[in-house]
């Protein structure tokens, strides 16, 4: 049996509804040389018997069957199996254009590009897209990726809308038992990736439901972005070129921390607050960085920057 190029990871829990759509995308594509592993974890409504019928009539379909563990043990389940050069994620309610994976081909021509994205499209319940393509391009040097990763404008969080060479997964898996684990991976990624390809060939289709895992954040899912982005931010810190981009980036670990406390009022975050105490920007950085009283403004409400400003013009005064 020959290795197929790309191995596509999907984890299947209780989406019976949809299934069929995503599984019917990967049959549509033009690019055929994958495996789709369908992790069946724990499913109740009928979503394994869905993945075993196409898995009957189209041998790169293989299904896994596990317990339910959640999105990352599921996926963690399908590294352990997959085959193919090339890895990437699709979720089980969403679905990719039929030329998606031709995008293979251009990592086969050119081995010192390790992640290629390609165009991402938010698709809601009441029919509404959002488009989130990006000029195509390639970003090279372990920092400018990193940048581009933080600021999400360019390079996604997600890994949904990405191919991986293999290799850039080896020794890594997800955390599980967490949300936020794409974000989470992104220093690791990081440390392996030199050249990443920004492909406007493609597209991913990501449904947003409104009881999906992601469209409530809770105090303990605030807590996972804010490790997940702590994590990527502490990486940050070891590249001097990108210290002026740090202050920003410091405001959104701050951002998800009273995120965090407004939706538990209850729950102290001071351990949290002692994490990120190591990383706080000097404060030539702060006042030197164009937008960075805006945001603190922002962050800490007018009577308290006045505060903050008073005590810090007094102490200038004496020194």
């Amino acid at each position: 049996m020959n290795t197929p190029l790309l191995s596509i990871i999907i984890p299947v829990y209780n989406v019976s509804p949809y299934i069929g759509e995503c599984l019917d995308s990967l049959q549509a594509q033009t690019f055929r040389d994958f495996e789709a592993l369908l992790v069946d974890d724990g499913s109740t409504d009928g979503s394994g018997l869905i993945c075993d019928r196409y898995a009957a009539a189209d041998s790169r379909f293989k299904v896994i069957r596990k317990t339910n563990g959640g999105v990352s043990s599921a996926r963690n389940a399908a590294l352990d199996k997959c085959t193919g050069k090339y890895l990437t994620m699709l979720d089980p309610d969403d679905s990719v254009s039929p030329d998606t994976y031709e995008n293979v081909h251009y990592l086969e021509a050119h081995p010192d590009t390790d992640i290629l994205q390609f165009p991402y499209i938010n698709c809601y319940e009441n029919g509404r897209q959002e488009k989130l393509e990006v000029r195509p391009q390639l970003i090279e040097g372990k920092d400018r990726i990193l940048l581009n990763w933080w600021e999400g404008n360019i390079l996604h969080f997600a890994n949904l809308n990405k191919i991986f060479r293999r290799t850039v997964f080896e020794g890594l898996r997800y955390r599980e038992g967490h949300v936020s684990e794409d974000t989470y991976l992104v220093a690791d990624f990081v440390e392996r990736v030199n050249r990443v390809c920004i492909s406007g060939q493609g597209r991913y289709y990501y449904r947003i439901r409104n009881n999906s895992l992601t469209s409530a954040y809770t105090f303990p899912k605030h807590i996972d972005l804010f490790e997940a982005h702590l994590r990527t931010y502490a990486k940050m810190t070891e590249y001097p070129l990108l210290r002026p981009a740090r202050v920003t980036a410091f405001t959104r670990l701050f951002r998800r921390l009273i995120s965090a406390r407004l939706s538990s009022p209850q729950t102290d975050i001071h351990p949290y607050l002692t994490a990120v105490k190591p990383y706080v920007p000097r404060w030539s950085d702060i006042t030197a960085h164009p937008t960075a009283w805006i945001i603190a403004l922002k962050i800490l409400g007018p009577k308290r920057f006045m505060h903050l400003l008073c005590r810090r013009i007094q102490k200038n005064g004496k020194n």
